[in-house]
């Protein structure tokens, strides 16, 4: 009977962690504590299996090679003490010099690129082994008294082997932050980033339908329900599998009318539940938890689900080149190099409601898609806005939206020709302030290639 109770206890917390979201796990995996954690807890419970060990061992039973590991209590507790001070030195200097990179990061760059280098896997893990190593040593000082008696023990010499990993990952911890404050090394890391959730982006909508608002079957429902935000914040990720299930289980359809990475208020639609048949108050209210239960919000805008976040941080760098403070356009060309080779994968995409489900007359789950005028809106308008009077600049933006246009969907097309004209039209009414550049030239030249 007992057996049978551990067995059902052990299969409720698989199932629960296999119910776990996606982003909530992430989310466990990419905070600061984990790694630290993790260590923290293997090293002490290391440090207590090997003093347990020492206090139990027969000397005359050991193998011989490993022998010369066991030493002398009196220079085990001197190693120990030593330890200890190195490892909080190492903690000290290490914390130090976080702080000093975050502050370089949100004052040079953007607070959105800190969290760049928090979820960095080397600086993570650092964290971990620096903790785990400190850990261990004060573990074995607070048991030390039950090995007292012994001649020799083994728990110093496991201590010099964490000294010499914890150095290791100190010299990659700097190495990462020498890398993390050059530019340069940061746009290629944010550019690999937006190509990986591009990538997965690109896989989600293989294949699938998308089609526009009008053409959606709403009407074939007679009954239609808002779903309403129940807190404010940026909307970080939405777990699309469990939404589908609970929607095509209940033969029911869903339309999400915003992308992941925009700014919400409380009360905001969000969902439109439709349904052939009239749905109880009761069974409403539960549809409504479940459904908002799906969507993750929260006021840290993430980009695991958001590849546009990624291309942000590039402006961001590319912008502050151009500040009042710090004038270098060329800095700010190699970004828009990068957002324009970014920019002509997302050109190929269309806009609209992408379709979950086979039978949309029967039931169906509609996303909404990121708006191309939107995305151009929003990375070309800071920069006209800060460089329109420079003419290195404005020429560049014309001939990187005549590169992107060319593998542009004829939808998409006719959003980049209608920016350009709105550039065209914003630079005749500051003509004076760029007398040396004449752009009239470059725009007629994008006319030619697009009209």
């Amino acid at each position: 009977m007992k057996k049978d109770k551990i067995l059902i206890g052990l299969v409720t917390i698989l199932k629960g962690l296999n119910d776990m979201k996606n982003f909530e796990w992430l989310k466990v995996r990419k905070s600061s504590w984990y790694y630290p954690a993790i260590f923290g807890i293997l090293s002490a419970a290391l440090a207590v299996g090997l003093t347990f060990f020492d206090h139990q061992f027969d000397d005359a039973n050991l193998p011989s090679a490993i022998k010369p590991f066991f030493i002398s209590v009196e220079l085990a507790v001197q190693i120990l003490n030593t330890v200890v001070i190195v490892s909080s030195t190492i903690l000290t200097f290490t914390f130090s010099t976080t702080m000093v990179v975050l502050t370089n990061f949100s004052s040079q760059y953007s607070e959105s690129l800190v969290e760049n280098f928090l979820d960095n896997t080397v600086t993570l893990k650092a964290f971990g082994i620096f903790f785990g190593g400190f850990t261990y040593t004060i573990t074995s000082l607070l048991l030390f008294d039950m090995n007292i008696d012994n001649e020799k023990v083994i728990v110093a010499s496991v201590c010099i082997v964490y000294v010499l990993v914890d150095l290791i990952y100190f010299n990659g911890f700097i190495r990462a932050v020498i890398n993390y404050i050059q530019p340069n090394g940061l746009v290629i890391r944010l550019q690999r980033e937006a190509e990986e959730h591009l990538d997965i982006y690109e896989r989600s909508i293989e294949g699938k339908e998308i089609l526009d608002e009008p053409d959606l079957p709403s009407e074939h429902y007679a009954y239609q329900y808002s779903v309403l935000a129940d807190k404010d914040g940026y909307i970080q990720e939405v777990d699309v599998k469990k939404v589908c299930q609970r929607v095509t289980e209940a033969e029911k359809s869903a339309i999400f009318h915003h992308v992941v990475g925009v700014f919400i208020t409380l009360n905001t639609p969000m969902f439109t539940i439709l349904s052939h048949e009239e749905i109880p108050s009761e069974e409403l209210e539960r549809w409504e938890q479940d459904l908002l239960a799906c969507v993750s919000i929260g006021y840290i805008r993430t980009g695991h689900q958001d590849f546009f976040f990624s291309i942000q941080k590039i402006m961001d760098i590319g912008m502050k080149s151009i500040t009042s403070t710090i004038y270098a356009p060329n800095s700010t060309l190699s970004s828009m190099n990068v957002i324009m080779v970014l920019l002509r994968r997302i050109v190929q995409f269309k806009d609209g409601y992408l379709i979950e489900g086979e039978d949309i007359d029967r039931s169906f789950v509609a996303f909404k898609t990121l708006d191309f005028s939107e995305v151009i809106q929003d990375i070309y308008d800071p920069v006209l806005n800060y460089g329109f009077d420079n003419g290195i600049i404005i020429k560049y933006i014309f001939q990187s939206l005549e590169t992107i246009s060319q593998g542009a969907s004829e939808e998409n097309r006719a959003k980049v020709v209608k920016y350009v004209e709105n550039i065209q039209k914003y630079l005749e009414k500051h003509k004076e302030d760029h007398v040396n550049y004449h752009y009239e030239k470059d725009y007629q030249h994008f006319v030619d290639k697009n009209c």
